[in-house]
């Protein structure tokens, strides 16, 4: 990737991902004020394009980050619409292929917020030694935990079963003599 601001690419250093924490990105620094096409792998190294302004740049004052939490644009529903065809089309088989993927979903690139991203959930105890940094043209996010053990489903309603059996009512004196809590009583210790 060269670096040509009449193309919008202001300039490329090295960094790390965002969307697979710990593996390494290349940092394209883009102008934010065009909307210029990068590829999500360069010589199979993922992208992470930041949007800034040549001033920046040429200061070092550039951020590190391609958005700061929470403030990423959101995506147009033609975009998240693509990207939730190819997760119906290859989540199945995806899971069945590997072992260690047990959740495919659909988010925000973090690498870069103007694309979608498969949001893949690894079994932290079967990290595969390489995940693709794209997976059939989207670009793979990864979130590494412990398997999620779902006891309950919302999503459908379910009869409630008995846990504890009712106890049956203690017996309860026909009416309460108030003056008569008071009253001392023989313990009979005689």
């Amino acid at each position: 990737m060269s670096v040509n601001p009449s193309n919008g690419i202001l300039g490329v250093a090295t960094g790390k991902s965002n969307d697979h924490p710990g593996e390494a990105a290349l940092m394209v620094y883009v102008d934010e004020s065009t909307n210029p096409a990068v590829p999500a792998t360069v010589n199979g190294v993922r992208t992470l394009v930041i949007p800034t302004n040549a001033r920046a740049v040429a200061s070092g004052a550039a951020p590190q980050t391609a958005f700061e939490a929470g403030s990423a644009p959101a995506l147009p529903a033609s975009v998240l619409n693509s990207a939730l065809a190819v997760k119906q089309r290859i989540a199945s088989s995806l899971m069945k292929r590997n072992p260690a993927f047990f959740g495919v979903g659909v988010g925000q690139s973090l690498d870069n917020p103007k694309d979608a991203a498969l949001v893949v959930y690894v079994d932290r105890r079967l990290v595969p030694a390489e995940l693709p940094p794209t997976i059939d043209g989207l670009r793979a996010r990864y979130i590494v935990m412990d398997r999620l053990h779902v006891t309950r489903s919302y999503a459908a309603p379910m009869r409630s079963k008995l846990h504890c059996l009712p106890h049956p009512a203690a017996r309860r004196p026909e009416s309460l003599d108030l003056l008569n809590l008071f009253r001392p009583r023989r313990l009979g210790l005689e």
